[in-house]
């Protein structure tokens, strides 16, 4: 009898599991510098994930998420929670490499390499 309660907890963790879906299909961002002035929201994350600008660019980055995100670089800018739809631009106007991240879900980060 215990050896059937133990199989069936087994059995019950398993499908549990199954349903918290333990491993994403999201691909991993991609470190290569991208060039332009546009970064989307989505999936829970920045894209492109490095963004590649010369000074004097105004980037936009719009949330098409559900959720909301913002965007924040350490002592440079600070989004208000951006909800679907959502836009936020900053102009760089000093070279150097900016790394930026979701204040909400500290674990979406992005950079923008200003040239």
């Amino acid at each position: 009898m215990t050896k059937k309660i133990f199989l069936f907890a087994v059995f019950a963790c398993l499908i549990i599991l199954a349903g918290c879906n333990l491993y994403s299909s999201t691909p991993a961002a991609s470190t290569t510098p991208v060039q332009g002035n546009a970064v989307t929201i989505s999936n829970f994350t920045f894209t492109p994930n490095v963004l590649e600008v010369t000074a004097g660019t105004k980037v936009t980055w719009t949330n098409n998420d559900s959720m909301g995100h913002t965007v924040v670089s350490a002592n440079l800018f600070q989004s208000p929670t951006l909800n679907q739809g959502g836009e936020f631009s900053f102009t760089f106007t000093t070279p150097g490499t900016y790394n930026y991240n979701c204040s909400i879900h500290p674990s979406m980060t992005g950079k923008v390499i200003v040239k």
